[in-house]
């Protein structure tokens, strides 16, 4: 990355920072553009060459969670004495942790992805931090007899966008058509895993 784009994209966060506090003080539908710029400083101008809209701020505070995450990912997969599932469990257990410290700009995102074109994006973005990482998870499940999964980077990909899109239809209110759908999506990811030691993974809370 040059310089010139690195410094472009250091101040895309620094504003979605303000603006994320902004949303947490005041509300993300009442918090408007006008609030922003008086926040960090941004003539309209300047704040139009960095986002096009308010809601293009929230996939930067997305993005910004989404690499932070992928970042804990990759020095989980760098933990030589765990195995393939102890990762995954303990990745899951910081991830969870971590969205719940975010839970307000969760929610924020949930309205947001209702409309179409931001929850494309969204997906994608996500899918682009997470698939990778997932990939070397499931090629390293592969090698140890945990996992028998063929083409790891699709599977993990594929796995990715179906964990994504059912979190993105909002928040779980515990209904018996949720908790069935989140059992069998949980049962579908561990057959296309093809996860051996099952126990394990119960134990260990495998959920997504």
């Amino acid at each position: 990355m040059s310089k010139t784009n690195k410094n472009f994209a250091n101040r895309r966060r620094e504003i979605a920072a303000i603006a994320e506090q902004l949303f947490l003080e005041k509300g993300y539908e009442n918090t408007n553009i006008t609030d922003i710029l008086e926040a960090t400083g941004l003539s309209k101008g300047g704040f139009y060459h960095y986002f096009g809209t308010k809601e293009e701020i929230i996939l930067e505070c997305i993005q910004n969670i989404a690499e932070e995450l992928s970042t804990i990912a990759e020095k989980i997969l760098g933990e030589q004495q765990l195995d393939a599932i102890d990762k995954c469990l303990t990745f899951m257990k910081i991830r969870d942790d971590r969205l719940q410290d975010k839970q307000e700009i969760v929610g924020i995102m949930w309205m947001v992805s209702k409309h179409d074109l931001y929850q494309s994006k969204m997906i994608e973005l996500l899918i682009e931090a997470f698939a990778k990482p997932y990939a070397q998870l499931i090629e390293q499940g592969n090698r140890e007899g945990l996992f028998a999964a063929e083409c790891p980077l699709e599977t993990a990909t594929l796995i990715m966008r179906l964990i994504i899109t059912s979190a993105l239809k909002g928040p779980n209110n515990n209904s018996d058509k949720e908790k069935n759908e989140e059992k069998a999506l949980n049962h579908l990811i561990i057959r296309t895993l093809g996860i051996t030691q099952l126990d394990r993974v119960r134990q260990g809370g495998l959920h997504v």
